[in-house]
């Protein structure tokens, strides 16, 4: 036990004091979030207001097309061949045609311009569309408040009754929202930190320092301490990102230019909604606000306790059992090239256990598959996490899932130890599956 300690405090402060791995862990939360804001801000403060003439052979549209921050309108009465003339002088960004017979034939509308006009070409096709629907309900004699009172928004209270019978607000939106989230950090954590332990082996094996450390360390020994001390620069590694991104991501928002993002739905919101819905930007900000609110009284409502207490069990765990098999595979190989052939078989069940995450978050958590993934030690990592923040899973499937975890976790871990016992001091050969397997079974 000792000598695994000083393998794994070796291991962590060798990596922890590198420039890359500071770097990686203040850059990354910072680049992420900046990337993403960056592009926001951009999208939105570059958009200018494009000029668009129109020519209405029905006059029934004047009323509609509006001016706002990111078209100005103007309805001119000349040739159409006089106004394609206007695109090419740079009077008009765009050209709106609309024939007499529009009402009949609304593909026969006609939009000119010398580029790609984005989403103006959309907005006006939502305003047309709008209005030869209300004429077509008028026609019909079906009143435009009848057609919108008719519209009806059903929004039921989700209520989970416990096994006590107490009745508590369900929390879909925010066990979803979570549950992908725990999703993709195990798988990506899993890989990455599993990758670094093999390539880390690779390396200490070509640069032959392995032989001076194994003749003071027992090869399990050392296999483990490389395997916790990779883990606990991944959890330092992921705590950092986890306190930075959070406290970057409270600061952004506040960066971003509201004025126009607001703009922006609301003109979205009025084109979709027709001309007499009535939309205001305090009423878009209260929704969304609303919207946030929901979101964060489910997460509340969610028993946090055991799912960050499971995150931090299957992590480790899970990173335990896959580190384990890329430690063997490491020691197998002279160099990361040599790995491919034996990577694909570990890349299977991590697929699949993503896979079936994703099918358990859209399609229900309590599903057969979903219950004997999230057994098997291979998947059960990714599929249990998703399942317990779905909520509604029996206390004893989840000790059967972290027993079964446990079990799986000393088979593997004593698998890939006679596996490397062996083939961290093999050079010169390409192994095979079979020469893998003579190792296995050596009792030498």
């Amino acid at each position: 036990m000792k000598n695994i300690l000083l393998v794994l405090k070796r291991e962590y402060l060798v990596r922890v004091t590198k420039k890359s791995f500071i770097v990686l862990s203040l850059l990354m939360p910072i680049l992420i979030v900046g990337i993403y804001s960056l592009v926001i801000y951009m999208t939105v403060s570059s958009i200018e207001q494009k000029r668009v003439s129109v020519i209405d052979k029905t006059n029934l549209f004047r009323e509609k097309f509006k001016d706002s921050k990111f078209a100005k309108y103007e309805f001119i009465n000349t040739s159409l061949d006089s106004a394609k003339s206007r695109v090419l002088k740079k009077q008009a960004d765009l050209i709106v045609y609309i024939p007499e017979n529009i009402i009949e034939e609304p593909s026969t509308m006609k939009i000119y311009s010398e580029k790609t006009v984005g989403d103006v070409k959309n907005k006006i096709e939502s305003i047309v569309q709008n209005k030869i629907r209300d004429i077509k309900l008028e026609k019909a004699g079906i009143k435009q408040e009848v057609l919108e009172d008719a519209n009806v928004n059903v929004n039921a209270e989700s209520v989970n009754i416990t096994e006590t019978g107490e009745e508590k607000k369900g929390s879909e939106g925010a066990a979803m929202i979570v549950g992908m989230i725990c999703v993709i950090l195990m798988f990506s954590t899993v890989l990455g930190f599993g990758m670094q332990v093999m390539r880390g082996v690779i390396e200490e094996k070509t640069n032959r320092i392995i032989e001076v450390i194994i003749s003071s360390v027992k090869p399990f020994e050392l296999m483990m301490g490389k395997i916790l001390g990779v883990g606990a620069v991944g959890l330092t590694q992921f705590a950092l990102w986890i306190f930075l991104t959070l406290a970057i991501s409270t600061v952004a928002p506040s960066l971003m230019p509201r004025q126009q993002m607001t703009e922006m739905v609301k003109e979205q919101v009025q084109t979709q909604a027709g001309d007499k819905a009535k939309v205001d930007a305090k009423k878009i900000e209260k929704s969304a606000g609303s919207i946030v609110t929901r979101l964060l009284e489910q997460i509340k409502s969610m028993n946090l306790g055991l799912i960050i207490g499971c995150f931090l069990f299957y992590f480790f765990c899970g990173y335990i059992f896959y580190a384990s098999i890329y430690a063997a595979i490491g020691s197998a190989v002279d160099n990361e090239t040599d790995t491919q052939q034996f990577m694909f078989p570990v890349m299977i069940p991590l697929m699949a256990s993503y896979l079936f995450s994703v099918m358990a978050v859209q399609f229900g958590a309590d599903s057969s598959i979903a219950f004997w993934a999230s057994m098997v030690p291979f998947s059960s990592p990714i599929v249990m996490m998703v399942r317990v923040t779905m909520g509604g899973v029996p206390a004893w499937e989840i000790a059967l899932s972290m027993a079964l975890l446990i079990g799986g976790i000393i088979f593997m871990v004593w698998l890939a130890a006679r596996i490397y016992r062996v083939g961290i001091l093999m050079y010169g050969k390409k192994p095979s599956w079979k020469e893998i397997w003579k190792w296995m079974t050596y009792k030498g």
